[in-house]
């Protein structure tokens, strides 16, 4: 949300674009991954891989607006009605990017866990909840900080509006992280109660439990802003860079579950899958009977040479078995096809 008006930054302008383009190349494939596993499934695109994929172009769109404003903080001659305008846009879009971030997760619940009404109707409402105060909160940031028609900045609007602003993004960075609570806390019940082994329900669990994630980079975000708000630090860029990865992360949490479906149901059975596995199956063979040659050599050359007793040994158990002789007549087909090696001992006795 709009934040306090600073020239301080704390995160610099290459680490701020680096990263920021990262994560939302890393949050576009897990998307792509999302949308081709729903493709792959239900022949048809659903209405929360839209928002997802919505979710990633107001991140991008969010980023650069917010990589314009690092700059121009950095910039002692930016005028401030130019940083004023900045921070009402970074507001609205900052809103719409939360509300497209979370609804993919909460929508899928709906989809996956329908059959459970209580389930259904918690992730509506906890949807409606946000939307609504989302809205809310972009309108009256839109109403107190409204640049002035005639472009004259009084002391007393910046005051006003840094205030607000610093209330109001506290504020959401309080429901953004009750909402991942929420969300990360929803299938839980359900998860216990599904007739599935253990180590089923386990991973299952993990692959929803990755909402951790998101609680952790939410509460990262709140930390600096509750430090903004109680003027320990005026560090604008920080927080900023938080919130929006703070956002990237909750839309890849959102599409884990499909990423889980993508990777077992697509890339374990594709071609290219089983060529990679028939590779380092073949690696590993070569390299184990490598390892029991070298092994086999290095005993054959230690072991101490056979005594002439044993040599005729099998020598006459060799000529035996291989001639038509009344001990391989003794043995019915079966066994000639099952049994691969006989002890001497066993051979003797079988003789007499």
């Amino acid at each position: 949300m709009a934040s306090k008006i600073s020239t301080e930054t704390g995160v610099s302008e290459p680490v701020f674009l680096g990263v920021s383009i990262t994560f939302i190349i890393v949050t576009g494939l897990f998307v792509a991954m999302r949308t081709w596993a729903n493709v792959r499934t239900t022949n048809r695109l659903l209405v929360d891989d839209y928002i997802a994929a919505l979710a990633v172009v107001l991140l991008g769109v969010t980023f650069g607006v917010d990589y314009k404003a690092v700059k121009d903080l950095t910039n002692p001659y930016t005028p401030i009605i130019t940083l004023n305008k900045l921070a009402v846009a970074i507001d609205f879009l900052s809103g719409a990017a939360m509300i497209a971030s979370k609804a993919p997760l909460l929508l899928l619940y709906v989809r996956i866990f329908g059959i459970k009404i209580w389930l259904k109707i918690c992730s509506y409402m906890t949807l409606a909840a946000l939307t609504v105060l989302m809205l809310a909160s972009m309108i009256a940031i839109g109403i107190v900080c409204a640049p002035p028609s005639d472009g004259h900045v009084t002391t007393l609007f910046l005051l006003r509006c840094t205030l607000w602003s610093e209330h109001n993004g506290f504020a959401c960075g309080i429901l953004s992280l009750v909402v991942d609570i929420i969300i990360l806390l929803l299938p839980i019940p359900i998860i216990i109660k599904l007739q599935l082994p253990m180590h089923k329900k386990i991973g299952l669990f993990l692959v929803f439990a990755s909402g951790l994630l998101a609680i952790v980079a939410s509460s990262i975000s709140l930390h600096f802003k509750y430090l903004g708000l109680h003027g320990k630090t005026s560090d604008t860029t920080t927080s900023i860079f938080c919130t929006n990865i703070e956002w990237c992360v909750a839309v890849m949490v959102g599409c884990v579950p499909a990423t889980s479906a993508f990777w077992s149901n697509i890339i374990v059975n594709s071609a290219l899958y089983s060529r990679l596995t028939s590779v380092f199956s073949a690696v590993s063979f070569m390299g184990s009977r490598s390892t029991r040659r070298t092994t086999r050599s290095g005993s054959s050359r230690g072991a101490p040479a056979q005594s002439g007793e044993s040599a005729e040994r099998i020598t006459t158990y060799k000529r035996h078995w291989d001639s038509d002789s009344p001990l391989k007549k003794s043995l019915s087909q079966s066994e000639r096809g099952h049994v691969t090696v006989i002890p001497l001992r066993d051979v003797e006795r079988r003789r007499q």
